[in-house]
C-alpha cells in the first residue's frame, strides 16, 4: 500500500472529501490555523488538518466530561446496546461523525 492509497482510505473512512476539520465535540469547531501532517515513511504530506484554539479544546474537554458523567450512569445493558449500534453502523460503511447512541450524540436513547 502506498501513501496515496493511505490518503484515499483515510478520506473515505472519515467522509472528509480531502479536508480534516479541527475539533469535534458534538459539532465541529472552526480551525484557526492549518497544519500539514507528513508521513514518517517518506516525508510526503498526508493531510492538512485545521488546529483549533485553546477555547475550542477547553469546550471539547468540558463536553466530553459531561458526556462521560452521563454515560457512566447508564446501566450496562443500555451502554452495550449503544456500542453495538455504533459498531453496526460503522460496519455498514456509513460515515461516523460522532457517537450516535452515546450521551451528546445524534440519537436520544432515553
Amino acid at each position: 500500500m502506498d501513501i496515496a492509497d493511505v490518503r484515499r482510505r483515510v478520506e473515505e473512512h472519515f467522509s472528509l472529501g480531502g479536508k480534516l476539520e479541527a475539533t469535534y465535540y458534538g459539532k465541529w469547531a472552526a480551525g484557526t490555523r492549518k497544519h500539514t501532517v507528513v508521513s514518517p515513511v517518506d516525508g510526503e504530506p498526508v493531510a492538512d488538518v485545521m488546529l483549533s484554539d485553546t477555547t475550542a479544546y477547553e469546550d471539547a474537554v468540558k463536553a466530553s466530561t459531561r458526556a462521560f458523567e452521563e454515560w457512566r450512569e447508564w446501566p450496562a445493558p443500555k451502554r452495550g446496546a449503544a456500542d453495538q449500534e455504533d459498531r453496526r453502523e460503522a460496519q455498514g460503511g456509513e460515515g461516523h461523525a460522532g457517537p450516535r447512541g452515546h450521551p451528546g450524540g445524534g440519537q436520544d436513547n432515553n
